[in-house]
């Protein structure tokens, strides 16, 4: 039961994420969740590499079927790149709308 709940719950978490940071709302605490999510990701890619696992990963959904792999792995850790550079820089000109809660 618990994995269909993460698998319910994940993406609307990840949704939301992405939209506060469009939105230039609490970015610097979004961007730490997206990359510890980005972190676990690895790892659980990791682990089902090490494993000998032959899986889709399930981003995008059934219609961009993605193997878990190497690549992936790179993908994830270019996207940590990204959250660590939002969250030590003020990025704050990325939003889509400025919002006047950070002055």
């Amino acid at each position: 039961w618990s994995i269909n709940f993460i698998a319910i719950i994940l993406p609307w978490v990840e949704l939301f994420i992405g939209i506060f940071i469009l939105f230039d709302i609490n970015i610097k605490e979004n961007v730490f969740i997206a990359g510890i999510l980005f972190v676990l990701f690895d790892i659980l890619i990791l682990i089902a590499i090490l494993r000998g696992l032959d899986i889709d990963c399930g981003c995008f959904g059934t219609a961009g079927v993605q193997k878990v792999g190497f690549t992936k792995i790179a993908e994830n850790l270019l996207f940590l790149i990204f959250c660590i550079n939002l969250f030590l820089f003020d990025k704050a000109n990325i939003s889509i709308i400025k919002n006047n809660q950070n002055e």
